[in-house]
């Protein structure tokens, strides 16, 4: 979680940024599921706030996006607020 997420804009991913195949697993992409949230679960606990940042910036800004296709989604599933797709990139 250091190396990865700490001073940096976006969250860490599932591969980290050490991965250096062409067709990584999972595409080193961001999976807005449990495997994200995991990554994160000891940042509070160890006294590493600063490191959970970029991931609640990260769920801000795609809350807020501007072309309204997360609450697009969420609409199709008669649900109010907004909703994200499992896998995202950037």
């Amino acid at each position: 979680m250091l190396g990865s997420s700490r001073g940096m804009d976006l969250p860490n991913n599932l591969q980290g940024v050490w991965n250096n195949d062409n067709k990584p697993a999972w595409e080193c992409d961001i999976h807005s599921n449990i495997n994200i949230q995991m990554n994160y679960w000891p940042s509070e606990n160890t006294n590493l706030s600063e490191c959970h940042l970029p991931f609640l910036h990260y769920i801000a800004a795609e809350a807020l996006k501007e072309n309204g296709s997360w609450q697009q989604i969420a609409r199709k599933e008669n649900n109010r607020g907004w909703a994200i797709n499992t896998q995202s990139n950037i």
